[in-house]
């Protein structure tokens, strides 16, 4: 361990990797160790990635990540900061003190890649603090990996809670010169008239940190993804209507840099299906899109996708599914290679003996 911090000490070194070994498995050994490293960081400007484990973290006092993630983030050579298991994956929601993170995360000022795996958040400041963090890192990231995600359903709850209270305040507001009667019928008749043209929808827990992807200038990935239970274990019920329709579409129409979008067990439905389809008719530079671990689409929804590719001639995009056999596509399954996991590529034509280029759908 003394040859590490010499190096960082010295600027020799340009990626950390912050996990457990059995020499720091011992307490007092570990708590040296990290007061020599809070001691050497600051002066550090060699190093481009930090790479911290959970069972590291999972030794550092809630006080304490403050003062490390603050130094870590603090580094002006910083690129890459990445947290998660290593090779040895734990069952539990991680070690991460959330508010810590979050809070010192828009001092790294020139990071490109975040990856953050099983990262809790609890209250709804919490989300905000994640928005602020997007919004303060806008020019610099290009990839952005949020992975087995846990979140709270009281969190989730006050998100969507202030969400129809901004509504209705709104509506009161452009009906306060009308009776009471007549701003109530007034109010309820747009309310419905924007649900049934889908251009009202509540906020959900990550509509606002995923609009700041919006305006980032250089953002080419985003993964979000929601934790998986464990085998054999009961599994808790993950957190509905993470993202709007709204949203999504925004984001896929919108965004003129992002090409692979990948949302991993994030409860979508069909209806987020036609959201995206709708999106995708249009201009988009999306190459890759995964939506597997999604129990809740069915053939409906990734036929609506399917069909949106095929009118968009502008658009290649390989769609990620772990299911999908419509009925106008049946003649092409002989040429599903599941094995190697290859594309299905093909287009609904009456003429068996035809193929496409277009679209790609990857099982």
């Amino acid at each position: 361990m003394d040859s590490l911090l010499e190096r960082i000490e010295e600027n020799r070194l340009d990626a950390l990797y912050l996990f457990i070994n059995e020499i720091l498995r011992d307490r007092q050994t570990f708590d040296v160790f990290l007061q020599n490293l809070v001691t050497v960081l600051p002066h550090n400007w060699s190093i481009q990635r930090v790479e911290l484990g959970h069972e590291f973290l999972s030794m550092v006092p809630a006080d304490d990540q403050d003062d490390l993630f603050e130094l870590i983030c603090g580094l002006e050579s910083l690129r890459t900061l990445i947290i998660s298991d290593g090779y040895v994956p734990r069952k539990d929601n991680g070690s991460v003190s959330t508010g810590a993170l979050l809070s010192s995360l828009p001092k790294a000022r020139n990071l490109i890649n975040l990856d953050l795996q099983r990262l809790h958040i609890q209250t709804v400041s919490q989300v905000q603090m994640l928005e602020s963090v997007f919004e303060s890192l806008s020019e610099s990231l290009e990839e952005i990996r949020i992975t087995g995600l846990v979140m709270d359903d009281a969190a989730a709850y006050d998100v969507q809670t202030s969400s129809r209270r901004r509504n209705n305040k709104g509506s009161s507001n452009r009906n306060e010169d009308d009776s009471d009667d007549n701003q109530s019928l007034a109010s309820e008749s747009e309310q419905e008239e924007e649900e049934e043209n889908g251009s009202h929808h509540p906020s959900s827990m990550l509509d606002g940190p995923i609009e700041k992807c919006l305006e980032m200038s250089n953002l080419r990935s985003l993964t979000i993804s929601q934790k998986q239970p464990t085998r054999g274990v009961t599994p808790p019920e993950m957190v509905k209507s993470i993202v709007s329709p709204r949203c999504l579409s925004e984001l896929c129409q919108n965004s003129t840099t992002l090409q692979d979008l990948c949302f991993r067990s994030m409860n979508m439905d069909d209806t987020m299906c036609h959201a995206l389809a709708n999106s995708l008719k249009t201009s988009s530079f999306l190459t890759s899109l995964d939506l597997r671990q999604n129990d809740g689409i069915t053939n409906e929804g990734y036929g609506a996708i399917l069909r949106a590719l095929e009118l968009n001639y502008d658009l290649w995009c390989s769609v990620m599914v772990v299911r999908f056999v419509p009925l106008f596509l049946v003649y092409s399954i002989p040429t599903i290679n599941i094995m190697t996991v290859r594309p299905l590529l093909s287009t609904p034509s009456h003429s068996p003996m035809l193929s496409a280029t277009r679209p790609n759908i990857c099982f």
